[in-house]
This record gives structure tokens, C-alpha cells and sequence, in this order.
């Protein structure tokens, strides 16, 4: 039998730590997977319904995510209907079952910092529309003037067309997480939580615009992305006024 020197011993050992080292980070590229934090909680959702003019909410969903491994997602709907669903790092898909026996699925992105979610959803009685939620959670910034509505000037750009559009005076006036005002002449809705917002406005023609972004902690800018029932997109920024 060849005996092993010192010298060998030394070599082989070196290299089995090389290997582990390079099999234990292969391995941890599995966490990516995992979502970055936890939906867990109670969040405010708003819908709207093709066909139908405007956003229903918020509705007060909580959801409880379970069994890491999988990302499972469970909850009820503000209705008290069980919801079952997945969060697989950034997306989110959920349903549920409704009063009128349909069933409701809902699939979109959650924002990188984990206060916004939106997307779409249908049912299997041929509806569908946008969603929109935001946490649950003490809203870190006021919109308003003191008691007064805070006045803003948003400014938007569109997919597919040059430029930007606006500025749109607009108005915010904020209670708690609830936001309510008014942009290109029409009323709007929405809710803060932390430095997050969310929004709806419907135009003239019927058409509702959903806008979700961040707010900086100065409260005087704000900005993020916005679709339409149009089937328009893009992104939007303000600035506070007075």
C-alpha cells in the first residue's frame, strides 16, 4: 500500500474544504426562491371590474403565510371567505370562493419593499379587472396641509408615447392610513401605511387609474407607476405645492 505524506494529507484536506464550501453555497442559492418578507397581516384591497366604472374598496383582507418551504398563503377575504394561495419571491397569487359560488383568483407582484402589491384578477363567471393593496400599518407621513388638503402637482409619463404629461393639480387630504382629494378635476381615494400610498381616480370617460408608489419621508415628493382599465401604464411623480 502507498503510504500518504504529510505533505498529501494536507492537500486532500484543503480540497474537501474547497468542495464543501463550493456545494454549501450551490445550495444556498435555493433560498432565492423564499420571498424577502412576510405577507402575514391585514391589507387593504381595491378591484376594479371591466365594464364597471370606478374601484370597490378598500376591503380588509389577512392573509397568514405558512409553511416556508412552500410559501403557502393562507386568509379570509373581508367577507369571511377562506383564501388559499402562493407568494414565490416577488409573486403573489391567491382565490377564493364568493357568495355567488364563483371563484376568484387574483395573481400580481409585490413591491420590493414589501408595503404594495398589484395586478389582476378574474372569476369563473367571466368577469375580471385590476387590483391594487397596501399593509395594514401606521402611516409614517401626512399628505395634508395640517387640517387642510395638501396641494400637489403630479406629473405622468405613458408606455408608448414621448414625453410627460401634466403638471395636474391635485389635492390630498389625509385621516389616519385613509387618503381622499382630487386630480384632473375628479375625485380620488387611496390609503397610506408607512411611506406607501396607493390611489384611484376615475376620469369622464369612465376610466379608472390606479397609482401605487412611495412617499419620501419629508412627505413633499412622491412617486411610482399607475395602469388604467384602459389598458394604459406607466409612471407617475408629484411634488407638494403647499
Amino acid at each position: 500500500m502507498h503510504k500518504q505524506t504529510k505533505c498529501c494529507w494536507l492537500k486532500y484536506l484543503l480540497l474537501g474544504i474547497i468542495t464543501s464550501s463550493l456545494f454549501l453555497g450551490g445550495c444556498g442559492g435555493s433560498s432565492q426562491s423564499s420571498p424577502p418578507f412576510n405577507t402575514s397581516g391585514n391589507w387593504f384591497i381595491y378591484n376594479t371590474t371591466v365594464g364597471a366604472a370606478g374601484a370597490a374598496g378598500p376591503n380588509v383582507f389577512t392573509f397568514t403565510q405558512t409553511d416556508a418551504s412552500n410559501n403557502n398563503l393562507t386568509g379570509i377575504t373581508s367577507q369571511s371567505q377562506p383564501i388559499t394561495g402562493n407568494v414565490s419571491g416577488l409573486n403573489i397569487s391567491f382565490s377564493w370562493v364568493g357568495s355567488n359560488s364563483a371563484t376568484y383568483s387574483y395573481s400580481g407582484t409585490i413591491s420590493s419593499n414589501g408595503f404594495t402589491m398589484s395586478g389582476t384578477w378574474t372569476n369563473t363567471v367571466n368577469q375580471q379587472g385590476l387590483w391594487q393593496g397596501i399593509v395594514d400599518v401606521a402611516a409614517l407621513v401626512n399628505i395634508s396641509d395640517g387640517a387642510t388638503a395638501g396641494n400637489w402637482n403630479i406629473t405622468l409619463t405613458t408606455a408608448g408615447t414621448a414625453g410627460t404629461q401634466g403638471p395636474f393639480p391635485s389635492t390630498f387630504s389625509q385621516s389616519g392610513n385613509g387618503i381622499s382629494g382630487s386630480t384632473q378635476g375628479q375625485p380620488l381615494t387611496g390609503t397610506v401605511a408607512s411611506y406607501s400610498i396607493i390611489f384611484n381616480w376615475t376620469d369622464s370617460g369612465g376610466i379608472t387609474h390606479l397609482y401605487t408608489g412611495s412617499i419620501n419621508s419629508a412627505g413633499i415628493s412622491m412617486s411610482g407607476t399607475w395602469t388604467s382599465t384602459s389598458g394604459q401604464s406607466g409612471t407617475w411623480s408629484a411634488t407638494k405645492t403647499s
